[in-house]
């Protein structure tokens, strides 16, 4: 069920694009994360030298647990297949001298503030992650290096609730709210003191 589940998400999110709707839910604007930090990478890889083999099929591999190491693999995949590359999801149908791209996700999050007029939400989504690229039967390191990716986006504050995934923890976020409090406070106070200054040089 978890399997199908993952799959049907997949199909959803490889064929959603940025703009496509009006609102996207939590787990499009992170996959869209993913996906610029993903181009980014992939862009720094392919200046690497043309010396490797590259007709051999280059395996995904995650270093590290993460929730969101399925999704982080299937953008990369997805991407490295639009770029031309051959790509291997499975670990045990591949040889030893083979490529490997190794991926590790080192901060993935996603928060939302509320405005204080108007019943907006503003979410932001980052994530940083590091990647390194092997060949050969020592599995030398030809390239390794850290990307990172923000998307920022405005929402409607009553529209949260549904743009929230339920399976996911990293999709999830609790909006924080604002209070005149924070900005009112300085005002009275800085009030007062001009006020104390003007007293004290006016009895001068």
């Amino acid at each position: 069920m978890f399997r199908i589940t993952i799959v049907s998400t997949l199909v959803m999110l490889l064929c959603w694009h940025p703009g496509a709707n009006a609102t996207s839910t939590n787990l499009e604007v992170v996959t869209e994360t993913i996906r610029q930090a993903a181009s980014t990478a992939l862009e720094r890889m392919e200046k690497m030298p043309r010396e490797m083999d590259w007709d051999q099929p280059i395996l995904l591999k995650p270093l590290g647990r993460n929730e969101a190491n399925w999704l982080v693999e299937y953008v990369l995949a997805d991407q490295m297949l639009a770029r031309g590359f051959r790509v291997n999801q499975d670990s045990t149908r591949i040889a030893a001298e083979a490529p490997i791209l190794s991926y590790r996700i080192l901060e993935l999050g996603l928060s939302s503030q509320a405005s204080l007029v108007g019943g907006k939400v503003t979410r932001y989504s980052h994530l940083s992650m590091a990647l390194n690229f092997s060949q050969g039967s020592d599995q030398t390191l030809y390239w390794q290096d850290e990307v990172s990716a923000q998307v920022q986006d405005v929402v409607r504050k009553n529209e949260m609730t549904l743009l929230q995934h339920s399976s996911y923890k990293f999709a999830k976020t609790e909006v924080k709210e604002q209070s005149w409090g924070k900005f009112v406070e300085p005002v009275i106070v800085t009030t007062v003191l001009g006020g104390l200054i003007y007293l004290f040089f006016s009895n001068r």
